[in-house]
């Protein structure tokens, strides 16, 4: 993801919390003794002494040359007064010290990373909308499926799966409310389909602190989430009992970049990250906990993705503000260039609409092109621009369009009148990308 290097700013959540105890630190207080004579208490409280304006220094300084500096170049310096602004934030709301810690502690370079990864999660989260992340797939195997796992196990714990829910006989095992998690999946009326995460090949990378690690995920699950059989859901479940600073990790890394950039591609469908907690209490009535504990996972990921659609105009205005300022001129044309898609029966804005809106917002057709072009740009993925033909309805690809543009402006091959009759065969139209998503 390209993060914008004019404007910065941060959305911190639960997750970009960082608890700083001896479990993760080590030991706050040790005593040093001989055999013979008085021991003595080392402790860490002279890090108390550390002036908070030297940690938000050092900690923004590690964040500019580690997250805002590209390979072999110089770090942005220009940048330093903004990430030291949400440094400062960040160590005031987020940061929190049990056990006999001290945030001076974030001196130690493998805490600092851990910070700076939350920090850089939190600004990542705050620009998505307005700046697309993209994926890069593994060269060798950028795609997997359950058709290719075919392994050998000693393992004697397994589970078999119902065939109309899975693809793999067998689930293995590791502990016993994986068992219960397949029988509820494969009861449960919106499952399609699931898969354990084993032998499969999804690793996920994420750094956390200094250390590049990789995350396997333990259940994906495909998911009718209302939008029918043709679009369905792929969910990447992660079953966690106590959760470690390294799981927050994993879930920024899911919710933040890999789920948005699988989705951005558009290649794979749609995808979702959840958590399925608080499993790994021993109790006697534990599968009676299971099953409550998915369906209020389902109907959590229901309700968050009923109301995605609702705010798609806001996400539109964000866009466009942060292209073109944040003037109620283009509130009012975005507004009016949605209500045309959505009451227009092909659920398209034609080029000949452009004078109706023109005339209904007080703007210039030339103003709607330009907005129609941004939202239209392969990094925003709001719109589609199509070219169709008017005898027979076929589309007309770009290249070809392109071509005969060509040959008409640059290389003359074809004469004005040749163009002109061509080009008025040609119907352009602009559709949301989501329609174009639910058509393929």
């Amino acid at each position: 993801m390209e993060l914008p290097e004019e404007r910065l700013a941060a959305t911190f959540n639960e997750d970009s919390v960082l608890e700083l105890t001896p479990d993760l630190v080590g030991p706050s207080i040790t005593r040093n003794s001989g055999i013979i004579g008085e021991g003595v208490d080392l402790s860490l409280d002279h890090l108390g002494d550390m002036r908070p304006s030297s940690l938000v220094f050092h900690v923004a300084k590690r964040l500019l040359y580690t997250k805002w500096r590209d390979p072999g170049e110089e770090p942005k310096l220009h940048l330093f007064g903004q990430l030291k602004r949400i440094t400062k934030d960040w160590l005031d709301t987020c940061l929190v010290c049990k056990g006999g810690t001290f945030p001076a502690q974030l001196m130690y370079q493998e805490l600092a990373d851990m910070a700076c990864n939350r920090i850089t999660a939190a600004i990542t989260q705050k620009h998505k909308d307005t700046t697309q992340i993209k994926i890069i797939p593994d060269p060798y195997n950028p795609s997997g499926s359950t058709s290719h796992v075919k392994f050998n196990t000693s393992k004697t714990d397994r589970w078999e799966t119902d065939p109309r829910r899975c693809h793999i006989n067998y689930v293995i095992l590791d502990s016993d409310w994986e068992a219960e998690f397949c029988r509820v999946a494969e009861s449960h009326p919106r499952v399609k389909a699931y898969v354990k995460n084993h032998n499969l090949g999804l690793e996920v990378p994420y750094r956390y602190g200094s250390e590049n690690r990789k995350y396997r995920p333990d259940f994906i699950v495909v998911v009718e989430d209302g939008r029918g059989e043709k679009d369905l859901l792929h969910l990447v479940v992660e079953i966690k009992g106590y959760r470690r600073e390294d799981a927050k990790e994993k879930k920024s890394t899911m919710e933040t970049y890999w789920v948005p950039g699988v989705n951005n591609s558009g290649k794979y469908g749609r995808w979702a990250f959840a958590e399925f907690v608080e499993v790994y209490q021993i109790e006697s009535d534990f599968k009676a906990r299971v099953e409550p504990q998915f369906n209020l996972m389902m109907d959590a990921l229901l309700n968050t993705h009923a109301k995605s659609g609702a705010t798609d105009i806001e996400r539109v205005n964000s866009y466009i503000g942060s292209q073109l300022g944040d003037g109620e001129k283009w509130i009012r044309l975005n507004r009016a260039i949605f209500e045309r898609l959505k009451s227009a029966q092909d659920h398209a804005f034609h080029l000949s609409d452009l004078d109706i809106i023109a005339k209904s917002v007080s703007c210039s057709p030339d103003e709607i092109l330009a907005v129609l072009a941004l939202l239209s740009r392969p990094t925003a993925r709001f719109l589609k621009m199509e070219f169709r033909s008017e005898i027979g309805g076929d589309e007309v690809t770009s290249a070809e369009f392109i071509k005969m543009l060509t040959s008409w402006w640059k290389t003359k091959s074809i004469s004005e009148e040749a163009w002109r009759e061509w080009a008025s065969k040609i119907e352009v139209r602009w559709i949301p990308v989501s329609e174009v998503q639910r058509s393929v």
